[in-house]
């Protein structure tokens, strides 16, 4: 598990990151891999700091774990590149990476992280998508693949 990867691919904007497990919740790395590929519309938090968010992302293969039961971060504290969950109903989920300051002292399951080589494209990519839920507002997806 550790030599393995999922990329975060925006084909809108030409930029893709690597994700890795970390040192917890490995078995909720391992059933996301196992639901690839996947994709939706690139969001990104409003009110809560700097977090790409994914609403309603869709899985084959239904969330199980409980939420109690896995290790949490709180946000504020969690490391930059850090991937987290923050719901699960059905075939559905919903995920974020943080990329920068965030301020609501909320815990979530963190699950995986971007690769160091690939945290400034990370930033890169939030800067964009951040310009763009506030000015621009066209239409960004996000696709999830194995490498």
């Amino acid at each position: 598990m550790n030599n393995t990867y999922f990329i975060m691919k925006w084909p809108e904007i030409g930029k893709q990151i690597r994700l890795a497990p970390i040192e917890h919740n490995q078995k909720v790395f391992k059933w996301f891999y196992d639901n690839l590929p996947t994709s939706s519309i690139q969001n990104h938090t409003v009110v809560a700091g700097y977090c790409l968010s994914c609403m309603s992302l869709p899985v084959r293969n239904p969330f199980k774990m409980k939420f109690s039961e896995l290790v949490q971060e709180n946000l504020v504290d969690l490391k930059i590149g850090r991937m987290l969950f923050n719901m699960s109903i059905g075939n559905v989920v919903n995920c974020g990476v943080k990329w920068g300051t965030m301020t609501e002292p909320m815990f979530y399951p963190s699950w995986a992280e971007v690769v160091e080589e690939d945290k400034v494209t990370m930033q890169e990519v939030g800067k964009i998508v951040w310009n763009n839920i506030i000015y621009e507002k066209k239409i960004i997806h996000v696709e999830f693949k194995t490498i």
